[in-house]
């Protein structure tokens, strides 16, 4: 897949995203599910206006609130 068609999809996702309400108490939003029996993987959608601070935030929210197995972060264009 080139770089062009990821950087669409991880926008559509982030849109997504938005429209299920998965979006922390500090206004990201991120993606997840099930990866096994201990817990689900999630993906942060961090857009322009985000801060390395609202990212720290919705990165401890995610982890204080979920089982989580995995996370990521995805740069939205």
């Amino acid at each position: 897949m080139s770089t062009a068609q990821e950087q669409a999809r991880i926008n559509r996702e982030c849109k997504a995203a938005l429209k299920r309400g998965e979006v922390t108490p500090n206004g990201v939003s991120y993606s997840w599910g099930l990866q096994n029996i201990n817990g689900a993987w999630f993906i942060l959608f961090r857009e322009k206006h985000h801060t390395d601070e609202d990212i720290k935030r919705a990165k401890r929210h995610i982890y204080n609130s979920r089982d989580v197995v995995s996370l990521t972060i995805k740069q939205v264009i």
